[in-house]
């Protein structure tokens, strides 16, 4: 990366800046006088992300928020609808687990050892596992989505930003509720509703469910959705000083789960096998993804020689697809105010039961042979003191953090890798942490923050090899492969510091400097542990109001520095057994720039555009790997013998430097508009279109031409009835209207080079739904 790069971007930031500011003075209104009028005037957005209520356009975080109304509006439901509502975000799945990349940073893993460079919170409640967040997606008041390294505030596993979900709260002396159904092509159901409980004066309750039922997108019934979720919440507010909420909430998802398309539209030209021309959403578990399978059976045995059982690798039963996954969860936020300052406390308990089997490259399943699942139990406590005066605002706390697993795990592959993993392992992490803002004049304010966090983490286990296979033949099995496990400590020291200024009563300028870090750990292999990965985040932006407050426009550009990034890589551990393995391949160089702009033209039309430019590179990503699991066409990486000999052959290199980020698009975007229409009696209509785009990008980092996903661009229309009462309304939607196949993830086979399984969103969909609210 040239630095003359992120000058160029930092300097396009600044001058557009300093140009909003000329017209903001040019614009503002003389006194008594106004553009526009006062009721056309953007709404004000509350966040509560640096742990503190503030205005959104008073804020110096990089954020997007998705209120209730939008997020019931683009339908999202799930996390990885995110990707086709927000400029920079891609979601995929390993399996049941969200794989979160925000420019760039994210994590490829969906092993129970995989670390989030995404942290999920729940109502201010940090996630042990990102599968729990499937059914958390109802009865939202809004979704905060951080982006850059949030060390100070939010911790480990934040190191590429914070997805927060906030939850609609309990209100005092209110009897109110909503009930929703909807319906859409697939055989799609759904229902919602909640209904808010005054219990007395000081005492409130908010009950709240959702059940959805719905086919697959896949060919193999796979991506389809069926979840049930509840949640209470208990408010007791006995004085304005003091309050308590007492929160509980349940979800199980079932059916098939999430799954993986075959991507071949190359085929893979090393060997000369041409692609595969099949509907975008044909499942790798099919007989076009099989019909591959057997192909690579017989490169295989050419190579090698026939196989004691007649093949190497397995064909996919897509009947085998199953999901089942249990999580609950309580915890309450007591908040006390001293006069002084607030003191809140924030004990957690989280439960989770997943077991699911899936097919990305390869048969993956969270249970071993007695099907017993993988189990996650992890509690927290965040308590935190804060005060915000005129000059002086700040918070500072403890935060303590203990997971425990039991992770069995059985990989089905074939002859060449038929194994079973079984572990325990337990993360603890302690930190204290302490942010403020300072105002040293009226219009200019310091920034400060710094974090200490210890992580702890352990892991016990074995791993047996099964009958027929490379490790365990030609008995019956099953062949016991020793012990796995170690020991991990790591400290990290996060900082977070900056200045805002505002040029005007409504044009803020802010640079903030922060940094990140992803937990170290162990794999489930016999290999050495890896590295914390570490994000240091330079930012420069400024957000505007103008016209009277109808139109917003806010600006960033940005400068990323990422070092030791962990990525996940297939080949033989020490013992010469074949594992995922993360290793730390490296660094790399992330900037750019992005526009967030929202127009209120008047109190009937709404126009909303934006867009994200990133460039990014692995400056340096290498590993070494053993040749023999290098298959013919298996990574478009340089790749040179070493000349070493390990424990099943020579040792080769793989240099993957120069390379973009995996699921970094250069460009994305999003314009919409919306219009309401006035109808006779005090009924009205509201129609609304929008799209979304994004450039092509990395699936993974095989970088092979089937892992090039090509870019898209989303259309999607809505229209709604609401009655004059504001009683009811009903709407019907269309999305992906040009069925575009988005592809957000993937991964590709251990052993058969170019056969590979892709992530994919929804195709074309259609529906209507029906809200009452009392």
């Amino acid at each position: 990366m040239s630095k003359p790069g992120i000058c160029g971007a930092l300097a396009v930031s600044a001058v557009l800046n300093v140009s909003l500011v000329c017209v903001t003075a040019a614009q503002e209104p003389a006194a008594g006088a106004s553009s526009v009028s006062a009721d056309n005037a953007l709404q004000e957005i509350v966040v509560t992300a640096q742990r503190r209520e503030e205005s959104l356009q008073k804020s110096s975080v990089a954020i997007d928020v998705l209120s209730a109304r939008e997020l019931d509006r683009a339908g999202v439901n799930q996390a990885a609808d995110l990707t086709r509502v927000l400029p920079g975000v891609q979601v995929g799945q390993g399996g049941a687990a969200a794989q979160v990349y925000i420019r760039g940073v994210g994590d490829y893993g969906s092993t129970s050892v995989s670390n989030p460079a995404v942290a999920f919170n729940l109502d201010g409640v940090y996630l042990a596992r990102t599968q729990a967040i499937t059914g958390g997606f109802f009865d939202l008041a809004r979704v905060e989505v951080l982006k850059g390294p949030q060390g100070t505030l939010y911790g480990r596993n934040a190191s590429g930003g914070a997805i927060n979900l906030i939850a609609q709260l309990p209100e005092l002396g209110k009897n109110t509720g909503y009930v929703m159904a909807s319906g859409q092509n697939y055989r799609g159901v759904e229902g919602e509703g909640a209904v808010n409980v005054a219990l007395g004066d000081t005492l409130a309750v908010r009950l709240a469910a959702q059940a959805s039922s719905r086919d697959g997108y896949i060919s193999d019934g796979s991506d389809d959705d069926k979840h049930a979720s509840a949640r209470v919440q208990l408010l007791w507010e006995p004085n304005e000083d003091f309050s308590t909420r007492l929160w509980g909430s349940y979800s199980h998802s079932g059916g098939v789960g999430p799954g993986f398309v075959l991507l071949d539209r190359y085929g893979n030209p090393t060997i000369g096998r041409p692609g595969s021309h099949v509907d975008p959403w044909t499942s790798i578990a099919s007989p076009a993804g099989n019909a591959i399978i057997a192909a690579g059976n017989t490169g295989l045995a050419a190579a090698q020689g026939p196989s004691p059982t007649g093949s190497y690798v397995d064909p996919f039963d897509p009947a085998r697809l199953y999901q089942d996954m249990d999580f609950w969860n309580v915890h309450l936020e007591t908040n006390w105010d001293m006069r002084w300052a607030t003191l809140t406390v924030i004990p957690a308990y989280q439960h989770a039961r997943m077991a699911y089997r899936t097919y990305p490259g390869l048969s993956y399943e969270t249970t071993d042979t007695h099907r017993n699942a993988e189990t996650s139990g992890a509690t927290s406590l965040e308590v935190r003191l804060a005060r915000a005066s005129e000059r002086l605002k700040w918070v500072a706390g403890v935060y303590d953090y203990d997971e425990n697993q039991t992770s069995p795990a059985t990989i089905d592959n074939g002859f060449l890798q038929r194994l079973g993993v079984l572990d325990t392992e337990r993360t603890h992490s302690v930190a204290a942490f302490g942010q403020l803002t300072y105002s040293v004049t009226q219009a200019l304010r310091l920034v400060g923050g710094i974090r200490y966090t210890n992580e702890h983490k352990t892991l016990e286990g074995t791993r047996t090899a099964f009958a027929p296979s490379t490790s365990c033949f030609p008995g019956p099995g099953p062949c016991p492969l020793g012990a796995i496990g170690g020991v991990t400590q790591d400290d990290a020291v996060n900082y977070r510091a900056g200045l805002e200024y505002d040029l005007a009563p409504q044009s803020m300028l802010f640079f903030t400097a922060a940094t990140g870090f992803k937990s170290g750990g162990l794999s489930q292999a016999l290999t050495g542990p890896y590295k914390p990965e570490k994000l240091t985040a330079y930012t420069l932006g400024s957000r505007n109001r103008f016209l009277g407050e109808s139109l917003q426009v806010n600006l960033e550009a940005f400068y990323w520095d990422y070092k030791d990034h962990q990525e996940l890589v297939i080949g033989p551990d020490d013992l010469g057994a074949v594992a995922a393995i993360i290793r730390n391949a490296g660094t790399a160089t992330i900037y750019g720039s992005s526009l967030d702009l929202t127009w209120l033209l008047t109190r009937a039309d709404e126009l909303r555009a934006g867009a994200e430019y990133v460039h990014s590179r692995y400056d340096s990503f290498t590993y070494q790997t053993p040749s023999v699991t290098l298959a013919p066409g298996a990574t478009g990486c340089r790749v040179s013998p070493t000349g070493q000999i390990g424990p099943i052959g020579p040792v080769s290199d793989v240099d993957c430097s120069g390379f973009q980020l995996a699921r970094s698009p250069t460009w994305s975007g999003l314009a919409g508009y919306s219009h309401q229409f006035a109808l006779p009696g005090g009924a009205s209509l509201s129609a609304g279109v929008d799209m979304t785009f994004a450039s092509s990008r990395w699936l993974s980092v095989d970088f092979i031409p089937n892992a090039r996903a090509a870019g898209y661009t989303l259309w999607n229309a809505d229209l709604s009835y609401i009655a004059a009462s504001g009683g009811w309304q009903l709407s019907g939607f269309v999305r992906n209207i040009g069925n575009r196949a988005v592809y957000t993830g993937g991964a590709q086979s251990s052993f058969i080079g170019g056969l590979y399984g892709a992530n994919i969103g929804p195709p074309r969909t259609y529906g209507a739904r029906v809200r009452f609210d009392f």
